[in-house]
């Protein structure tokens, strides 16, 4: 089966408080990149950029424009991953793809956004598709073509106090992992799935997307938390804690509460 997706692009944060939301990040040992304001939208937001993937910290900055029901996530289900991002490098290829593979969606939409650098504002460009909600059933999803990517990607971005270099695994709660994960066989491929133990697993180029039961009595279901690859640990460590930011450790990496970063439960593991 055709795979319409090169990986992951970026996941998304839905934040009530943008600049707070910067601060609190830049405390998590990221560098942050200047704010962008999407064009025609009341959103902006401001993104934390890896060699090949990235997360985006996204808020509303102008209420009475359109946000893309970010006001309504908020209210319904407050501050934490909001979707993700998968990325093409030929957004009418894959809308063919994921044609050819039953998948309806919209078409290709372009969307721009205005980032704010010191020695004036520069246009990143992007082409968005968005499957329609059954090709997801999971989680909310859609897929993205940078046709700008050395405005996105800047060197001085890409480093880390933390040492994170990439995202991991997304950690998705699940009602019926088993029922929600053959819809992803048209995204990725039937060879990146993997059923064990009543989990899900989905490999999205060097990324994995882990669907777990929602079994504990008040767990949200939706996506849920992040592995970020750390170039070391320690330092990963080191730097959380002189931050004041609370963690624990233990043999699977450093692990920091969602309530420290936006109802993202974070992890730093080394593999």
């Amino acid at each position: 089966m055709d795979t319409a997706v090169a990986g992951l692009d970026h996941a998304l944060v839905g934040v009530a408080d943008l600049e707070a939301a910067r601060a609190g990040w830049s405390r998590l040992g990221f560098t942050v990149t200047p704010r962008g304001r999407h064009t025609g939208w009341g959103t902006a937001n401001y993104c934390i950029m890896f060699p090949y993937d990235y997360i985006e910290l996204l808020g509303i900055v102008d209420p009475e424009q359109f946000t893309n029901n970010l006001d309504r996530f908020l209210a319904e289900r407050g501050e934490g991953l909001l979707s993700l991002s998968f990325a093409t490098s030929d957004i009418e290829e894959s809308a063919r793809r994921l044609s050819g593979n039953g998948v309806e969606h919209g078409g290709p939409k372009d969307l721009s956004r205005a980032l704010e650098l010191p020695e004036g504002p520069v246009q990143p460009a992007f082409r968005l598709l968005h499957p329609v909600p059954e090709a997801s059933p999971a989680f909310p999803a859609f897929l993205c073509q940078h046709l700008t990517p050395e405005l996105v990607w800047q060197p001085q971005w890409t480093s880390h106090e933390n040492a994170a270099t990439a995202v991991r695994r997304v950690q998705v709660a699940c009602q019926h992992p088993g029922e929600a994960a053959p819809a992803y066989a048209a995204i990725f491929g039937e060879e990146n799935l993997q059923m064990a133990d009543g989990r899900a697993l989905l490999t999205c180029g060097t990324c994995e997307i882990l669907l777990e039961p929602a079994e504990m009595p008040g767990t949200r279901e939706g996506l849920a938390g992040l592995s970020l690859l750390s170039a070391d640990l320690r330092r990963t460590e080191a730097c959380l804690r002189h931050n004041g930011v609370t963690c624990s450790l233990d043999d699977a990496g450093v692990h920091v509460p969602a309530s420290e970063a936006n109802g993202v439960a974070l992890s730093f593991v080394s593999h």
